[in-house]
């Protein structure tokens, strides 16, 4: 496992290793690595137009042949530390060539091993302690070797190789930290218990949906079933009984809406902790929708859980309002609270902010050791119009919002960099007419990329100011590089190449892939002009100042749009969760209104029930009492076959019933298939002739069991017989026991696709 608490923490592995549960950090490392190739790829081609003229062109070769093989291997996790090896010996075998060679290769290979083992390596003092020595090795060689000028040009290069390096752990260390809570939240055991929960609560809601029906209207029918007198109490309840079923016919389809109110009096009740309730003006408020009542419900239990668990209380304070379109729900407690600078726990990242954003809201938490903890719930209503903002600015909180804890990180290691680069100007402009205006060039960009990325750490730039600044970095480059003269671009002489693109790259991270290219032009122009104009550096020897340039954007835009659409799977998958939190309610309501609309109950049942509660029908006569027990079990009759039966067939089951023989259909969950029609079929053939059957059950196929049967009680032979033409149709069961006959099947699917009644695992 890695852990990884901050930016000083430790982790026992570079990267965790547990296969399919990080997807998004494995995905993070496959970016990262992808950019070490394209950087090999690059150099290469620097490499081959630094030494065209060298005459050494084994010992180039085998350099680029070792560059292009860590470039390569590096792909692949298991092929790691041949990719480390062979850079190695690349960076040895670089201090063999010409020391001009090696001042306008800048380091190049040393750059690209330390990025390497920044990478891939664990951070740790021994690492360090090597790669200092090594450093320090090639150092003193190229002094003793090519004297004081190429050993200054060596330790510059030590000095940017280690600061971007250092960059490079700490951002990616920053990055997995942001991707491996993405990955915590999401991993597949997670959405395997969530999916359980949800499909528990689904079978509650369907269970709650037939208990409701028995209760309401078959006690209502039972009760004048056995009603001997004129009871006004028993017309009340048949009149409310009658007009909800009314109500569930006149409109189907409408979708559940709960009242906030009722839906957090229930929680109050439901929790174990003492709930002081607080809704005032809660008659005024509007209805929020099934996905908001699943978010709401997940999120103000988890809450209320979090103070029965962690705040030492047995009291809590849960407070609703409404303004401005926005609900806000409070859950106070005065616990023990905790450290909030601990960051989210997985129960209240994925509980409570990531649903809650999910129907665009936002919780904030507000605590403190001993103070206790305040939880605020906000979400627009349904109706509510949505706030709208400019593009930039939605990108820029994306990105905050995907990597809050990361931002700080990231830019703190482009002020290193642009550290380095400061270092650079003061060692390449001192001494030179022009190096006065050079470091005040230099000064003034460095101080406002200093407040430009201070400012981004807290908010966003507008489209004018980012057009602003990408006007302002291309003029400090063009005064730089004419400052520094010809031939600066082969060598640290154009060091404000790199400062400016500091600036560009903290812009980058936060914008979009146009807006980065749009920033990044006007000095990609000025670098364009620079090297057209230059008469001694040409385009091979300019091509490591156009990779200073567009590189560090290019990655920084890469990060940072990686590390949104991570966020945007994540809200999306909280958004998918949402919705099947309140699948529950939604499917109580279809699931009602589907039971309550059949034909019977709409047709029959309901009116009969109303004109009982008008008095046109008389309570407590001896036929109003039978005709309610009828009715009573045809109602049972359609909540177990949701509306299968027809007129005709539950004609002959009352006649059968009257005659005393005890006719039952089974109750099952899920919704009724068409294929019900098989054993009603087999149940209205046998109605032909029942003298010698007491008692039929019967089971219909459904979305949750798709078994049938036909169950008789009594001497079978004759019905047997009477069946025997349409059982020569199915691939079904039959079993003779003492004292019943049963007939049974199951539905499945034909080659192509048909759905049929058979079973090929039960024997005729």
């Amino acid at each position: 496992m890695c852990r990884i608490s901050g930016l000083g923490a430790t982790s026992s592995a570079a990267w965790p290793r547990l296969n399919g549960l990080w997807p998004h950090t494995h995905q993070l490392e496959n970016i990262a690595r992808g950019l070490y190739l394209a950087l090999c790829g690059i150099h290469t081609l620097i490499f081959l137009a630094r030494t065209r003229n060298v005459d050494q062109r084994v010992l180039c070769w085998s350099i680029i042949a070792l560059v292009v093989l860590s470039g390569v291997t590096v792909i692949s996790r298991s092929t790691s530390l041949i990719s480390i090896g062979s850079m190695s010996i690349a960076t040895g075998l670089a201090l063999l060539l010409p020391g001009d060679v090696q001042q306008s290769l800048q380091g190049q290979q040393s750059f690209l091993l330390m990025f390497l083992l920044a990478l891939l390596v664990q951070p740790t003092r021994r690492v360090a302690i090597f790669t200092v020595g090594a450093l320090t090795l090639a150092v003193v060689a190229r002094w003793s070797l090519f004297g004081p000028a190429h050993g200054w040009g060596a330790l510059d290069d030590s000095i940017i190789g280690v600061s971007i390096a250092m960059a490079v752990t700490v951002i990616r260390r920053a990055g997995v930290e942001g991707v491996m809570s993405a990955d915590r939240s999401h991993a597949e055991v997670i959405r395997g218990d969530l999916r359980e929960r949800m499909v528990v609560a689904e079978a509650q809601a369907v269970s709650a949906t037939h208990q409701t029906l028995h209760d309401d209207a078959l006690s209502a029918l039972v009760a004048v079933g056995v009603a001997v007198d004129d009871d006004p109490t028993i017309r009340e309840r048949i009149l409310t009984v009658a007009i909800r079923l009314t109500r569930h016919g006149a409109d189907p389809i409408d979708r559940e809406e709960t009242a906030l109110a009722g839906l957090l009096g229930g929680l109050a009740r439901e929790s174990p902790l003492r709930v002081d309730l607080a809704l005032d003006g809660s008659d005024t408020w509007p209805p929020i929708n099934d996905v908001q009542v699943g978010v709401v419900r997940r999120a103000v239990s988890e809450a209320l859980r979090n103070v029965e668990r962690h705040a030492d209380a047995d009291t809590a304070c849960l407070s609703a309002e409404f303004a401005d379109g926005e609900f806000r729900v409070t859950v106070a407690d005065k616990g023990r609270g905790f450290n909030s600078d601990d960051g989210p726990r997985w129960g209240r990242k994925h509980s409570l902010e990531e649903p809650v954003s999910s129907i665009g809201g936002s919780v904030r938490t507000s605590t403190g050791v001993g103070v206790g903890t305040t939880v605020i719930i906000q979400w627009p209503a349904p109706s509510a119009p949505r706030r709208t903002s400019n593009r930039t600015d939605e990108i820029y909180w994306a990105t905050r919002a995907a990597a809050p804890d990361s931002i700080r990180v990231v830019l703190t290691a482009l002020v290193w960099i642009l550290a380095t680069h400061g270092y650079l100007a003061l060692r390449y402009s001192w001494g030179r007419p022009s190096a006065l205006w050079q470091l005040v060039d230099g000064a003034i960009l460095t101080t406002v990329s200093f407040i430009a990325v201070r400012h981004l750490r807290s908010a966003p730039f507008s489209r004018p100011w980012l057009a602003g600044l990408s006007m302002f970095a291309a003029a400090c480059v063009a005064v730089g590089l004419a400052l520094a003269g010809p031939g600066s671009l082969r060598y640290y002489d154009s060091f404000i190449v790199g400062m400016s693109c500091i600036l560009l790259t903290a812009i980058a991270f936060f914008s979009s892939s146009l807006t980065t290219v749009l920033v990044v032009a006007p000095a990609a122009a000025v670098l364009t002009v620079a090297t057209l104009l230059d008469p001694v550096a040409g385009w091979a020897d300019s091509v490591g100042a156009y990779f200073a340039l567009v590189a560090p954007p290019a990655a920084g835009y890469a990060i940072g749009a990686f590390l949104r659409r991570v966020a945007r799977r994540s809200r999306e998958e909280a958004r998918r969760f949402a919705e099947v939190s309140g699948t529950a309610y939604r499917m109580r309501a279809e699931q009602a209104a589907r039971l309550s609309l059949t034909p019977f109950t709409r047709e029959v049942a309901a009116p009969w029930m109303l004109a009982v509660a008008a008095g046109t029908i008389p309570l407590g006569e001896p036929s109003t009492r039978a005709r309610a027990r009828q009715l009573a079990m045809q109602v049972r009759d359609e909540l177990y076959l949701g509306g299968a039966l027809d007129s005709a067939l539950r004609g002959r089951v009352a006649l059968a019933r009257a005659h005393g023989i005890r006719v039952e259909f089974e109750a099952k969950d899920g919704s009724v298939l068409p294929e019900a029609a098989i054993p009603l079929r087999l149940l209205d053939r046998l109605m032909d002739h029942l003298e010698d059957i007491t008692a039929v059950q019967v089971a219909v196929p459904t979305s949750t069991d798709p078994t049938w049967h036909l169950s008789m009680v009594g001497p079978a032979d004759d019905a047997l017989r009477r069946l025997d033409g349409a059982l020569s149709t199915l691939e079904c069961s039959l079993t003779q026991g003492t004292f019943a006959t049963t007939i049974a099947g199951i539905i499945g699917r034909s080659p192509d696709g048909e759905r049929l009644a058979l079973n090929d695992s039960l024997p005729r």
